[in-house]
């Protein structure tokens, strides 16, 4: 049973897309920022512009891509692809507009050049060290989410696999519902799952407890009748 305590991350879920969307706009703006002293050229107006222009495109498209919702099923590779194709993405927009505005002869071609690859290695950075932070806190029990399966037959029994299989993603199983299956009873033996109620049960057992997630691995027709 996962106690209030060993929570500590998970009160604040609902602030992290909106924190994620804050440090990256920091990390842009602050590259763009760094660039121009690091080469001792002056800052003008045209930074000014091509830095908001960043951001508003990257985090429009970042937004679109569902870059900011959970990542907790998904391993870092995946998450790593995705903020390298909104990179691409907003420099392929950018340059763009550039042409479309004939503007792009008044940039510093080394600042942008640089730019376009220091700022996407450190979204990358960012998000490899966050996955390490979360990694460490799941194994301290500190950011574990709690999940049942109502049905322990193939599709739970897969489920339960999957979830053992993805011991990263900070998800605790607590047990099967099934109506077909005595409580107490262990559906897989290398498992150490079992029933803990029926389908009827699921509802308050859930309330109590607070379980976080409910895999329904039930037929179609089952599975809309408990959803409902």
């Amino acid at each position: 049973m996962v106690s209030k305590k060993q929570g500590l991350i998970k009160p604040y879920s609902a602030y992290f897309g909106l924190t994620l969307r804050i440090i990256d706009v920091l990390i842009i703006g602050g590259i763009f920022v760094m660039i121009p002293l690091v080469y001792g050229i002056a800052w003008h107006i045209h930074f000014t512009i091509a830095t908001i222009l960043t951001i508003l495109v990257y985090t429009l498209i970042a937004q679109v891509s569902e870059l900011y919702g959970s990542w907790r099923f998904s391993s870092i590779s995946q998450e790593i692809q995705k903020v390298l194709m909104i990179c691409l993405a907003t420099i392929f927009v950018l340059l763009a507009l550039a042409y479309a505005t004939k503007t792009s002869a008044v940039y510093s071609r080394r600042v942008l050049l640089t730019a376009m690859v220091i700022i996407p290695l450190c979204l990358v950075l960012f998000r490899t060290l966050l996955r390490q932070f979360l990694h460490s806190a799941r194994q301290r029990s500190r950011n574990i989410k709690t999940a049942v399966i109502v049905g322990a037959e193939e599709q739970g029994i897969h489920v339960c696999s999957e979830l053992e299989r993805m011991k990263w993603t900070g998800m605790k199983l607590l047990g099967y519902f099934d109506d077909n299956l005595a409580i107490g009873s262990q559906p897989v033996s290398d498992h150490d799952v079992t029933v803990i109620g029926n389908n009827n049960a699921l509802v308050e057992y859930a309330n109590k407890q607070s379980v976080d997630m409910v895999f329904i691995a039930l037929p179609m027709q089952q599975a809309e009748k408990i959803q409902s």
